[in-house]
């Protein structure tokens, strides 16, 4: 039994059943084991916010085919990733797959897992003025990190931000 990729020769050689006698001739017989691609899903990709932008991915060889949730295929090796509604606990997987074309072997397809993050929430649950009317503190809730351009923050609030000013909060996901 031979299983490796490469060129052989076997010879077929006639045998009568009754007598057990071998023919003269021997007829060789050409016998090739075309070799598996090695197929790739590139990467790493991700991970990447829901409302992020689409992800090129690109497989070798180029030829192959891309699916997947969310993946659109492309031309040669590439494919598109989109990202809008597919956070979640689990990474999404796109897959390539290729069959050489001039000998029609293919192999085990190539895979890449790519982590969809959920968008961070950001409420607003109060704001309060100090005493003095000169500051004032919001306190908030967020699953996420979040960052003021005013203030201090501390935990799920945000002091000492003077009177009159206009104040962004930003929350990112911490990972």
């Amino acid at each position: 039994t031979v299983t490796t990729a490469g060129d052989y020769i076997f010879y077929a050689q006639a045998r009568e059943l009754s007598s057990g006698c071998l023919s003269p001739t021997r007829t060789p017989v050409n016998y090739k084991i075309n070799p598996l691609p090695v197929i790739t899903a590139g990467g790493p990709y991700g991970p990447v916010c829901d409302d992020g932008a689409n992800i090129t991915l690109t497989g070798s060889p180029s030829g192959g085919t891309w699916s997947g949730i969310g993946v659109t295929d492309g031309t040669g090796a590439s494919g598109i990733f989109n990202p809008s509604g597919r956070s979640g606990s689990i990474p999404v997987t796109a897959t390539y797959s290729y069959t050489d074309p001039v000998t029609g072997c293919s192999n085990t397809p190539a895979t890449a897992n790519i982590v969809v993050n959920n968008l961070p929430t950001l409420s607003v649950v109060s704001t309060v003025c100090s005493p003095d009317l000169t500051t004032y503190t919001i306190t908030f809730t967020s699953n996420g990190t979040v960052t003021s351009t005013a203030g201090t923050v501390n935990g799920n609030t945000i002091n000492g931000i003077l009177s009159g000013t206009n104040v962004t909060l930003t929350a990112t996901n911490p990972t």
